[in-house]
């Protein structure tokens, strides 16, 4: 088990106080332990919740682009204005599509 103090982690964070890394750990779930008087969290976990703002940005991305893709190849309807067509055939053909 892989420990990062979080004196540590406030570069990483973009933060100068301790009291701003503890805030973001509670947002973000990550356990705080004491070592005495310093206080640190477990590597994985800390990483785990660094990266997850990415991997949400990505899923969103991921939706977006599928609901896009989605809607591209939905069936359109054939509008028949200003066409009379001119054999039985071509009659029947489009009376099936509407």
């Amino acid at each position: 088990m892989k420990r990062i103090y979080l004196n540590e982690i406030l570069p990483k964070i973009r933060k100068t106080d301790i009291r701003a890394a503890i805030q973001w750990c509670i947002r973000n779930n990550v356990a705080i332990c004491e070592d005495g008087r310093d206080k640190y969290c477990v590597y994985d976990d800390f990483v785990k919740a660094y990266n997850k703002p990415s991997k949400k940005g990505l899923k969103q991305k991921e939706e977006l682009s599928f609901e896009k893709k989605k809607t591209s190849y939905a069936p359109r309807k054939v509008s028949n204005k200003g066409y009379n067509p001119q054999s039985d055939e071509a009659r029947s053909f489009l009376d099936s599509i509407d």
